[in-house]
């Protein structure tokens, strides 16, 4: 939800590494390189059931396959819908809500080249926002395993705010909730872990001035009570995402905001 005078312009739903709008740290033994996705085939908006490509127990622990899933993705893909912060886990927990898990997914799992134990992504990369003083934006990225990950990973979360020349500021202030997740495997099969929301909230300061600002969310070490309990929990399944960088120089999650 954008409040007050604050106008979405645009999520820009960047094809990035392995999952489309996912800057990420891919999964062992992935050729980063891949082509991604041209179309959805058959993923078409008006199909209504998730089609048989995998054994349905692949599937069994995430939420019922809604029957519009096809039909939001898109409406995503070409800007007829932007409000991420409203769209519920009956949509974000499935695979084929992600531009190419049809064309990378899919393969990956079906014949997969090898143990792959750590790698994530967050879509959509970028958005583009123009706002005015003392408004506040609500926005959302859905943070995922890459494809083909057999652990568990914690990520902790943290944000940063520059102006135009790249200084950092404090004219819009950054909520980032949680500030840490826990992303389950998505091989053998989806947990409901899998793939988790993320919500930042951007208040712009009343005395903010006109200009271009960019917003980074980003990975960082897990409190340490989250990493004790994650650790305690799945032991040598478990792995920490602070330690991975996207190798593209850039946040997981970019907001440009125009205030005006």
């Amino acid at each position: 939800m954008v409040k007050n005078h604050c106008e979405l312009i645009a999520a820009s739903l960047v094809l990035l590494l392995l999952m489309a709008g996912c800057p990420q740290q891919p999964p062992v033994d992935v050729d980063v390189n891949q082509t991604l996705p041209q179309e959805e085939g058959p993923a078409g908006p008006g199909i209504t059931e998730r089609p048989d490509y995998l054994n349905e127990t692949v599937f069994e622990q995430l939420p019922p396959f809604p029957r519009d899933l096809y039909k939001l993705r898109n409406q995503i893909k070409y800007g007829e819908f932007w409000d991420m912060a409203a769209i519920e886990p009956e949509y974000y927990k499935q695979p084929e809500f992600y531009p190419n898990f049809e064309s990378v997914g899919i393969p990956l799992i079906q014949t997969p080249s090898g143990t792959s134990y750590a790698g994530f992504g967050a879509y959509p990369a970028d958005v583009q926002v123009i706002t005015f003083p003392g408004d506040t934006i609500e926005l959302a990225t859905f943070f995922t395993a890459a494809w083909g990950v057999q652990a568990w990973q914690g990520i902790g979360l943290t944000s940063s705010v520059a102006d135009a020349n790249g200084e950092e500021v404090d004219y819009i202030s950054v909520d980032v909730e949680p500030d840490a997740i826990l992303l389950g495997p998505n091989y053998p099969v989806f947990t409901y872990e899998w793939a988790q929301k993320v919500s930042v909230v951007l208040n712009v300061e009343d005395d903010a001035p006109q200009g271009v600002y960019t917003v980074g969310v980003t990975n960082a070490p897990v409190p340490s009570d989250k990493s004790e309990e994650w650790e305690d929990e799945y032991g040598g399944l478990y792995s920490e995402g602070g330690m991975f960088q996207t190798g593209l120089d850039r946040p997981y999650f970019k907001v440009v905001v125009t205030v005006t």
